[in-house]
């Protein structure tokens, strides 16, 4: 997955230890594992002396354009108690999605003064475009891209109505991309259309010896991916109900007993907004959600 980041004076000084980041300028490619491109401005500070908002441009491995506005961790949980998923990793830091900072309104993004993209709000925190043809070259060739809403920034005293980021850097960012990519026997593309041999891969060496030949399948009957449960079980005299979800062969742990025997298992609140688009699910209900359709006498 690759991420563009046009950066500021403030916020470029550590760039240099991102993980597995290649530099271009005021963009970056990163791989782990799939590769996105990306760039980054800061934009606010809180009133109070608090840490900016920073946003996020970022084209992402289905050559999607993405905007995601962010906080660090560390000032999010000043105000919050909610745990979301992480965002960005940054020297040493992470960043969370600041959900109220785009509001309900749509924008546009131009490059060098003409409008090549309309972005829609996902949740307050993200926004997101379709990267055409003529979008792609517009990136290429251009000097700087604005994002122009109505307004932006929920904080007091911040009504930002446009973001610009330079584009220096981008085509040989977006470049890479092709030769970061892993293939391979044991990547996730082999099983991507079969849910069953993602979740059977996770399972390997398992306590409760669970296999391939006991897994069922239910399609999703709010949207895209598949459920993908064993028959309920009782062990030590409790019910047990182990139920994944798979879209694009990324399969996702839906609770306790199913977290205990999936290797490095991926958990809801820890999947982002992109990975739930076009399922009807988000972090907050996905497990209720699947039990109630593997699981509809429990």
């Amino acid at each position: 997955m690759r991420r563009s980041i046009a950066a500021l004076a403030v916020f470029a000084a550590g760039v240099s230890s991102i993980a597995a980041a290649e530099t271009f300028d005021a963009w970056y490619t990163e791989c782990d594992p799939g590769c996105r491109t990306f760039t980054i401005e800061e934009v606010h500070k809180w009133d109070d002396g608090g840490e900016p908002f920073r946003v996020l441009l970022e084209i992402d491995e289905d050559d999607r354009l993405v905007v995601s506005a962010l906080l660090s961790r560390q000032e999010y949980e000043e105000y919050y108690t909610f745990d979301p998923p992480t965002e960005l990793r940054r020297n040493g830091r992470e960043y969370v999605a600041a959900r109220q900072f785009f509001g309900d309104s749509p924008a546009t993004i131009s490059v060098d003064g003409e409008e090549v993209l309309s972005v829609e709000t996902k949740d307050g925190g993200h926004m997101a475009g379709t990267l055409t043809e003529t979008t792609l070259q517009a990136f290429r060739s251009g000097r700087d891209a604005v994002l122009r809403g109505t307004g932006f920034c929920a904080a007091p005293g911040c009504a930002k109505q446009s973001i610009t980021f330079s584009l220096m850097g981008f085509s040989a960012a977006y470049s890479a991309r092709g030769s970061n990519t892993e293939t391979g026997p044991d990547s996730a593309s082999e099983s991507s259309e079969d849910p069953v041999a993602a979740v059977a891969h996770v399972l390997a060496g398992n306590r409760y010896g669970i296999e391939e030949r006991h897994l069922r399948t239910r399609r999703n009957p709010y949207g895209v991916g598949t459920f993908v449960y064993i028959p309920k079980v009782q062990i030590a005299e409790y019910d047990r109900f182990f139920v994944w979800f798979v879209k694009s062969g990324q399969p996702v742990a839906l609770n306790g007993p199913t977290i205990s025997v999936t290797n490095n298992a991926k958990r809801p609140l820890g999947m982002g907004y992109v990975f739930w688009e076009g399922t009807g699910l988000n972090g907050n209900n996905a497990t209720e959600r699947g039990l109630d359709t593997a699981f509809e006498d429990r």
